[in-house]
């Protein structure tokens, strides 16, 4: 809920966004097949039962699926709204970091090192909690811009009442 109220208030907070070039087609489609191989690299990682890959190819396998029909479709909007979609994702993939990374010091939790990769950022923070972060906020932020796309709803993160331009033939059509 909080990233949600975030992306609203932030987007109330930007100035209406000048005309951008369209996404290229070619970006999508590498966009597209880069999050597939990922997806793929995750489920190799699980059957061949590689234990420090365990934490980082189950959040893949769960999360990817849903956000691969969401640039398929929505990438043009996404693109379209790309500073507010970063800027959404900053405040709560930090904040959600910064305290996982002092409640682990603190010895309040603990990760597995033997099912994950090793690699810490800063020092105390998994690299597989700071990927989970980002791609549970990218879900909300992604969800919510391409709910709010649509035509007919009336609430928009971004100021002005227009659909962003650029939107593809293939993505939401305007009204």
């Amino acid at each position: 809920m909080l990233t949600g109220w975030w992306l609203l208030w932030l987007g109330r907070q930007l100035a209406e966004s000048a005309e951008q070039a369209a996404l290229p087609m070619a970006a999508r489609r590498y966009g597209l097949g880069g999050l597939a191989l990922t997806w793929l690299a995750a489920g190799a990682i699980l059957i061949r039962g590689w234990a420090p890959g365990t934490y980082l190819a189950l959040e893949l396998i769960w999360l990817l699926p849903p956000i691969l029909p969401q640039v398929a479709l929505g990438a043009g909007v996404l693109w379209q709204q790309r500073r507010l979609v970063s800027l959404a994702l900053l405040a709560p993939v930090a904040y959600l970091s910064v305290t996982d990374s002092i409640a682990i010091r603190a010895g309040v939790w603990s990760i597995s090192p033997r099912q994950t990769t090793g690699l810490l950022l800063g020092g105390v923070l998994p690299l597989e909690e700071f990927i989970f972060f980002l791609v549970t906020n990218i879900l909300i932020v992604f969800g919510l811009i391409l709910f709010m796309a649509l035509p007919g709803v009336t609430v928009r993160p971004w100021k002005g009442d227009k659909m962003p331009s650029g939107v593809s033939k293939h993505e939401v059509k305007t009204q």
